[in-house]
């Protein structure tokens, strides 16, 4: 092989080498592109799930205050209609609850 074949296929394999290093670099951007792509649709995908979540939580939680302030109204509309009763059952309740309390004390012994 004569010294400027020898150059010719220098000069190619560096052009080759250029041209491989450009790709790679081209392949490393759109990589790096395609993942930060993904990444944004991850994080729109989570906070899209996560104010879902929030919603529903909110109205559940919204429907549950209203079912207890109900409940309230109807024992305190129950207690004012019965106020002898409602004493009565009041104080045997924490009658039947000391007395479960005094004897599980005892039962440990």
């Amino acid at each position: 092989m004569s010294e400027e074949q020898m150059r010719k296929e220098m000069d190619a394999f560096k052009k080759d080498l250029n041209q491989l290093r450009k790709d790679i670099s081209d392949l490393t951007d759109s990589v790096k592109s395609a993942s930060g792509e993904k990444v944004d649709e991850t994080k729109s995908r989570m906070k899209d799930q996560a104010s879902s979540i929030l919603e529903d939580f909110e109205k559940k939680l919204e429907d549950l205050l209203k079912k207890g302030s109900k409940t309230m109204k109807t024992t305190e509309k129950k207690i004012s209609e019965y106020p002898g009763t409602s004493l009565a059952t009041a104080l045997g309740l924490g009658f039947i609850i000391a007395k479960l309390i005094s004897m599980g004390g005892r039962r440990s012994e």
